[in-house]
């Protein structure tokens, strides 16, 4: 019988080193080699395993652990980055998905391996099934920000959150359709082992707290970028 998911125990911790490793590698390597054959082969590959892994995963839920199919709907925030990946890998497609996917991912995956929805740890299926799903997110992310340089800028910020908002409105009375179990984007509760909406006010009264939330969210993880752009300007100021 696995034992309880411990947020931030060693397991967690370790969980997050592999994801955070096997995530970062290939892209990196494959920025280096610079080949497009490889890099577009990588791509239809990983898309290929994302699909079949989406499939089997929801399918495993339902007919083997015999779970509720209201909670195996594809409707989270990630699955539909998810989703939104496959279909980049796959058809060499980009624009606008790649900023909504990078925001969701960043924002919402890093959130979610950093405080999982999980009741059991290792090797609880659904602990497994959760760390694959969000490092395949991480490393679907990494391949386009890293070896194909796509990246978004500010105005992407607010677009994002525009089209999350509306997600959002779409997502919250389909809850209710689907019945008391369906909790998607939690906006009916929170994570079971914790996170920051615990500090927020109860269902559904969090719902404008966690839209903030998500915005600033995106802000953190448009940083890197923002930092970049400034020192780039100084640098290019400096040498004129």
């Amino acid at each position: 019988m696995p034992e309880s998911f411990v947020l931030f125990g060693s397991e967690h911790f370790t969980a997050l080193a592999v994801i955070f490793i096997i995530a970062l590698g290939p892209p990196i390597i494959l920025k280096q080699t610079n080949r497009p054959a490889l890099n577009r082969n990588f791509a239809l590959v990983l898309g290929v395993v994302m699909f079949s892994y989406t499939i089997f995963k929801h399918l495993y839920g339902v007919f083997v652990l015999r779970e509720p199919w209201q909670i195996w709907l594809p409707l989270h925030m990630c699955h539909i980055a998810n989703f939104f990946l496959i279909y980049l890998l796959l058809t060499g497609k980009r624009g606008f998905l790649v900023e909504v996917a990078y925001f969701w991912t960043f924002a919402g995956a890093s959130m979610a391996l950093i405080t999982p929805d999980l009741a059991f740890g290792w090797p609880d299926p659904n602990y497994i099934m959760f760390m694959v799903t969000h490092g395949l997110l991480l490393l679907a992310m990494l391949y386009f920000t890293i070896t194909e340089g796509l990246r978004p800028t500010s105005t992407s910020i607010w677009r994002v959150f525009k089209f999350s908002v509306i997600g959002l409105l779409i997502i919250l009375p389909i809850n209710y359709l689907v019945g008391p179990l369906a909790n998607y984007w939690y906006l009916r509760a929170p994570p079971v082992s914790g996170s920051l909406m615990d500090l927020l006010p109860p269902p559904p009264g969090h719902i404008p707290f966690v839209m903030l939330l998500g915005y600033f969210a995106f802000w953190i993880v448009y940083t890197p970028y923002l930092i970049r752009d400034a020192v780039f300007r100084n640098v290019e100021v400096e040498s004129g």
